[in-house]
């Protein structure tokens, strides 16, 4: 006897698992793209505030300069142009230390949203430690 309809099962579960497929490999390229991106800027705020922590601000402004030209060069491949602060600050223990923080407009390669990443990173203040 000739079996009947075998190949419409397999057509449905097939469209029922490629859909589920599909899917995962979106996510997983979403979840691989945000992880680029996270590393990226971190890596480009660690840059920035080492600069930060040997440039003297001298004329006032000379170090977010030098600082954004840093932290832009290194995010530039991932994020175009980041948003840059810089902050001097003195720990409770009486120690100078600069903060450089960068946001980052990041889209998502798969959904096209837009997610702002965020990062942070403090190193001593080399001009100022000692005076």
């Amino acid at each position: 006897m000739k079996q009947t309809g075998n190949k419409g099962q397999a057509l449905v579960e097939f469209g029922l698992v490629v859909v589920m497929l599909v899917l995962l490999l979106a996510g997983t390229v979403d979840f691989g793209w945000m992880f680029g991106g996270i590393h990226t800027l971190n890596n480009a705020v660690r840059e920035g505030a080492r600069v930060a922590s040997i440039t003297i601000d001298t004329p006032a402004g000379t170090r977010l300069a030098k600082v954004t030209t840093r932290v832009t060069e290194i995010a530039a491949s991932f994020c175009g142009a980041p948003t840059v602060g810089v902050t001097a600050a003195t720990t409770a223990s009486g120690e100078p230390i600069v903060t450089v923080t960068a946001t980052c407009p990041v889209t998502f390669p798969i959904n096209g949203k837009v997610v702002n990443l965020t990062s942070s990173s403090s190193f001593r203040d080399e001009t100022k430690a000692g005076s």
